[in-house]
């Protein structure tokens, strides 16, 4: 006799994809290994995301934004200095648990990944990464309103800096170096922020 059926919200099962999608990339994450991961059978899969692994995925991409971008703005407002906010939010990303420092960045994976094969999907990726290049240009707009950033400096410039160093960050932590050498790489470009 079967048991009784599980019920998880869309957003239960688009954050149990999010770990699937991370760890084996968009091409290699197989339907079964979703549904394995997502703790539910093919009907459900297909009845929640009639588009498929495809909507699942850009669900998926979307969702995870919100969560960052959340935690993000509540960081923001309950910082005394957005400056040093901006430093903290990077220094963050070195101490993540070492299966996630080697996964990289959920966004750029999926914007390097599918770049050539999915221009609907690479299109929704890279904007959502220029939605995290916009939260950092509004902090740092907030620090020159408060005398924190040289009003002489361009918060979209320094903005577009922090987003190819967020990019690149998650690739290069991935190459084994040692933590002392990427926080030494890390404040050095964080010197923008002085």
């Amino acid at each position: 006799m079967a048991g009784r059926p599980k019920y998880y919200t869309d957003e239960e099962l688009i954050d149990r994809a999010i770990e699937v999608f991370w760890k084996h990339g968009y091409a290699a994450a197989s339907a079964k290994d979703l549904m394995k991961g997502m703790d539910i059978g093919q009907g459900s899969f297909y009845r929640s995301f009639p588009g498929g692994k495809k909507e699942l995925f850009q669900k998926s991409l979307i969702r995870f934004l919100e969560l960052s971008n959340k935690s993000f703005q509540e960081g923001l407002e309950n910082s005394s200095n957005p400056i040093e906010y901006l430093k903290t939010y990077f220094h963050e990303i070195l101490l993540k648990p070492t299966n996630r420092m080697h996964n990289g960045c959920y966004l750029g994976n999926s914007l390097v990944e599918l770049s050539n094969l999915d221009q609907e999907t690479h299109t929704i990726a890279s904007n959502l990464l220029k939605r995290l290049q916009a939260g950092f240009e509004k902090a740092l707009e907030l620090a020159q309103q408060e005398g924190k950033l040289d009003a002489q400096k361009s918060p979209k410039l320094i903005a577009l800096h922090l987003l190819n160093l967020w990019n690149g960050i998650n690739v290069t932590q991935r190459m084994d170096f040692a933590p002392e050498q990427l926080k030494d790489m890390l404040n050095l470009n964080l010197q923008v922020l002085e």
